[in-house]
């Protein structure tokens, strides 16, 4: 049986490994919306609506490496936003 210590170090592995795939994509999303922007007919509203879902998104990545990550409890369940 794993000791308590194995239980949090692979609890800190597995966040860890949460927060680089949630940087890579924060990474790729800004590079379409810099993509987006160089594409004639792109509403200056939808990139300010991209540019807003990724600031959400990096916002968030922070804090799953937390002791009390968001969102664990069953209260924390929503519906995510677009």
């Amino acid at each position: 049986m794993p000791t308590q210590e194995q239980i949090n170090n692979g609890q800190k592995e597995i966040n860890g490994k949460l927060c680089q795939v949630d940087w890579r994509i924060i990474v790729a999303l800004r590079a379409i919306r810099t993509a987006l922007n160089r594409c004639a007919g792109c509403p200056e509203s939808e990139l300010a609506m991209l540019d807003q879902a990724i600031a959400k998104i990096d916002s968030m990545s922070v804090t799953v490496a937390k002791v009390d990550p968001p969102g664990c409890l069953p209260e924390d369940r929503t519906t995510p936003d677009p």
